[in-house]
């Protein structure tokens, strides 16, 4: 036979395994590898069914149009191709793992080279198989590499350098601020163990309290010491329980002490796009760039359509109309004496002018609060003066206590004051607070977690979208279900948010627990006189032979 006949045969064959072969062993290969349950294995089993009918249907339309040469090396190209999520079988130096479509950008724009640094907060440099990323705030860096390639050589980075492999499979942190970014991120499934005393995710305590998927435990005892039971699950020698990545801050909160710890600290930059972009450093650990780029800009194009209205002059406003004024306040009652403080820092400032308001300041005499303090509070209420919007941050244990009567009696505000004229805020009723998403008491918490500490910082278009429906209800409202903040001179309550405000179901993907990490265990040599044994090959090896014959296929087809 010619010779061409025999390559067809032998891509043919070939081809048969790669389905045939691999379609016996999908089943354990998704069990065992990635500890999926039988419910999700016959879900994604049912779906693959569908798809090669879709596909049979498609492809031989492919055949009709463009040839079977050039519809063979596609499929078998498609068929071949490693996804950045999956552990890579078949390392090739070569092949680069983190195409530009996987990796981060730092602005609307595809990335032009490798290279990516974000104002002050990070850079990141990509390679074939991995990717160094720069901490600018702590001058932290960490070498990210593929699963299932090499771990980059040692001796070509800093002695402090992290390694870690990605995408990571299980991770914990006692931040609630860190459960809004992995939200974001929609990896909630990838956290293991956390602190659930003050968070609000309505699906994360689902799945603690009843899908069993995420452990809660406290990083301190009782008396603040470090929980001896929290280090133990967040070891990576612990293969039961332990995690690939501990998430914490500059104040080591939940740190375990080993090279798997890294410090998350959004909160530090001044700007709310610098904060939200934090988002696109956490990616870097999952995978998930292309999410992130996605859900970054987002962001900003809502937020910038939000301001281009606000700031706009066409929609029946007067020549040398000006904004609204806007007070961003809060009291502390623990200080002695008690303490009144106006903002006036980046990230509120911020806000406030992104929502088309003018923010009300004063001297900064406060390096700390980053504000005007004042313990005469005739003073501080002078400052307040022909302000027609007033935030105001006052921490309370249960947000459901803060009503138009404390805040009143807080600071001093008397009927008088109110009928005056003297304070727009008081006599159109704009006092707003940021605790509108609050969480309940089912984990026995003095102070009650709202979503302002675990939700804005990844989400500032909701916060700018907030103040601007309560500034300028006018242009704005479509924006009347706000997120964040709610008017408590109007009588609006927090929103309490609990386990049964999630509609996922446990079996769902994103409820399940996240995989476990594999852990090696050295077995010793067994003694000369014992025969060798020889074990059945595992899913993994018979997943690893079809992606070959696949390459061989790509390979023989191109000698066509």
């Amino acid at each position: 036979m010619p010779r061409e006949v025999w390559v067809v045969l032998a891509i043919d064959f070939l081809n048969s395994y790669r389905s045939f072969g691999f379609r016996s062993v999908q089943y354990q290969y998704l069990t065992n590898e990635f500890e999926i349950n039988d419910m999700e294995a016959g879900k994604l089993l049912g779906i693959q069914a569908w798809l090669l009918v879709v596909f049979g249907f498609a492809g031989a339309m492919m055949v009709d149009a463009f040839g079977v040469r050039q519809t063979a090396l596609c499929a078998l190209a498609v068929g071949g191709a490693v996804a950045n999520q999956d552990c890579v079988v078949d390392f090739r130096s070569t092949i680069n793992y983190f195409p530009a479509e996987a990796q981060l950008r730092s602005g609307a724009d595809s990335p032009t080279d490798a290279h990516v640094e974000f104002a002050e907060d990070f850079s990141v440099t990509y390679y074939n198989h991995y990717k160094h990323a720069i901490n600018l705030k702590t001058s932290e860096d960490f070498v990210l590499y593929q699963c299932g390639t090499p771990m980059p050589d040692a001796s070509l980075f800093n002695a402090t350098t992290k390694f870690f492999e990605v995408p990571v499979r299980r991770v914990a942190t006692s931040l609630t601020v860190v459960v809004g970014f992995l939200d974001k991120l929609q990896l909630l499934d990838k956290l293991a163990v956390t602190d659930m005393t003050y968070v609000h995710s309505p699906c994360l305590k689902k799945r603690q309290q009843q899908c069993g998927s995420t452990r809660h435990l406290s990083p301190s005892t009782p008396d603040w010491l470090p929980n001896p039971e929290w280090l133990e699950l967040t070891s990576t020698s612990n293969c039961t329980h332990g995690v690939d990545l501990v998430l914490t801050d500059l104040w080591s909160s939940g740190a375990s002490g080993t090279a798997i710890d890294v410090k998350f600290d959004a909160s530090t930059d001044p700007g709310i796009l610098g904060r939200a972009e934090w988002l696109k450093f956490l990616s870097l650990f999952f995978n998930a760039e292309a999410t992130a780029n996605a859900k970054f800009d987002e962001e900003v194009a809502e937020m910038d359509a939000v301001t281009a209205l606000a700031a706009g002059t066409g929609d029946g406003r007067m020549a040398g109309w000006a904004p609204p004024v806007v007070a961003w306040i809060t009291r502390s009652s623990f200080a002695t004496p008690v303490t009144y403080t106006l903002y006036d820092n980046d990230y509120r400032v911020e806000y406030i002018r992104r929502a088309g308001a003018q923010e009300r300041t004063a001297p900064r005499n406060d390096a700390i609060n980053q504000g005007n303090t004042l313990s005469n509070l005739t003073a501080f209420k002078a400052l307040l003066q022909n302000v027609d919007v007033l935030v105001d941050e006052e921490s309370y244990a249960d947000g459901r206590l803060a009503t138009t009567a404390t805040f009143m009696a807080n600071y001093g505000f008397t009927a008088e004051d109110t009928s005056s004229g003297r304070y727009p805020f008081l006599t159109h009723e704009m006092v707003l607070r940021v605790d509108k998403g609050m969480s309940d008491d089912a984990y026995g918490a003095y102070y009650l977690g709202i979503d302002w500490f675990e939700g804005s910082l990844v989400n500032p278009n909701r916060v700018v979208e907030d103040l601007a429906f309560y500034v300028h209800p006018e242009l704005f409202p479509e924006l009347n279900q706000t997120v964040f903040m709610r008017n408590v001179a109007k009588g609006e309550v927090p929103v309490v948010s609990s386990a049964a405000d999630c509609a996922l179901a446990c079996e769902d993907g994103a409820m399940l627990a996240p995989h476990s990490n594999p852990c090696v265990v050295v077995l010793p040599p067994a003694p000369p006189s014992t025969p060798p044994v020889v074990a059945a090959a595992p899913a993994v090896v018979v997943a690893r032979a079809a992606l070959l014959a696949t390459v061989a296929s790509v390979a023989l087809l191109l000698l066509l």
